[in-house]
């Protein structure tokens, strides 16, 4: 699973697609619980969970190696953390992946810890198939035909109209 520091509409496939966020804890983004025995806590089956990094600002992974290494204390000084990697993404439908959102002044040069007053939120999203099927296409399709009907006559008042898509009324105003 990639991590990223942002999403970008750009990332999104060409056919088009639909971006699902689920804001989850620090934990299920960053750490892996594996243990044979049963028993469950941090120093017994926690390590750091295998991500493809595709975050180009090392002062973040700096931060995000910090977070990970104060909640497993006993982690092994093995593992040297998160490394920069700027990299240029598109997305395939199906594919989750783990945002670490920054939000904040500007990283600090060398920083390993967060600046006051500034935070990460975690989301999982998942990349979504934009899907039409031929009730929404003949939707658009009415849509299009309003708004040229409008165009055509040069109306000067807001119109506003609805479209049943999928058992539910879409209203939409053409001004």
């Amino acid at each position: 699973m990639k991590l990223l520091n942002a999403i970008s509409i750009n990332m999104l496939p060409r056919q088009g697609g639909v971006f699902k966020y689920t804001p989850i804890s620090m934990g299920k983004a960053l750490l892996d619980y594996k243990s044979n025995d049963g028993h469950q806590g941090v120093d017994s089956g926690y390590q750091p969970m295998r991500l493809d990094v595709c975050i180009g600002h090392q002062d973040l992974c700096n931060v995000l190696t910090k977070m990970v290494r104060d909640k497993l204390p006993n982690l092994s000084q093995d593992w040297s953390g998160y490394q920069a990697n700027r990299v240029t993404l598109s997305l395939e439908p199906g594919e989750t992946v783990i945002v670490a959102q920054y939000i904040g002044e500007r990283l600090p040069e060398g920083t390993t810890v967060l600046p006051e007053g500034s935070t990460i939120s975690f989301f999982k999203v998942e990349v979504q198939h934009l899907e039409r099927d031929k009730e929404q296409v003949s939707a658009l399709r009415i849509v299009n035909n309003i708004h040229s009907e409008v165009r055509h006559h040069k109306w000067n008042h807001p119109s506003i109209y609805g479209v049943l898509l999928n058992g539910r009324m879409i209203p939409f105003t053409i001004s």
